[in-house]
């Protein structure tokens, strides 16, 4: 499953990518978003999910968060976990200008072939 996928345009961050960038366990980030969907009256989205393996080898569920989803988090570990807020930010942000230097490449590489012709 990729960790940070623009499939319906729409850019994703995964719970397991947020768990490692906060040193959080990855059911702690799970029950924080669930928290942020109650508190906040949204409905939990199934098209997003995935699974993945546990140090036990169980399956278990992983979100992919769009931008909206992911700052309700960032604002919630404001008050309660400042570190893990700047650290979801911090990777949100490299995220970002990682798929712009893709955009950017691809963009580039598509107008190098106009221009050789």
């Amino acid at each position: 499953m990729p960790r940070y996928s623009r499939g319906d345009s729409r850019q994703y961050l995964s719970t397991i990518d947020i768990a490692e960038a906060t040193d959080k366990e990855h059911k702690h980030i799970m029950r924080d978003v669930r928290a942020v969907v109650e508190n906040n009256n949204l409905k939990l989205w199934n098209k997003h999910k995935g699974v993945h393996l546990d140090s036990y080898k169980r399956k278990q569920a992983v979100l992919l968060l769009d931008w909206e989803m992911t700052r309700l988090l960032i604002k919630q570990y404001e008050r309660r976990s400042p570190e893990a807020s700047q650290a979801i930010a911090i990777l949100v942000d490299q995220r970002r200008k990682g798929y712009e230097a893709k955009i950017t490449a691809l963009v580039d590489k598509f107008f190098s072939k106009w221009t050789a012709v």
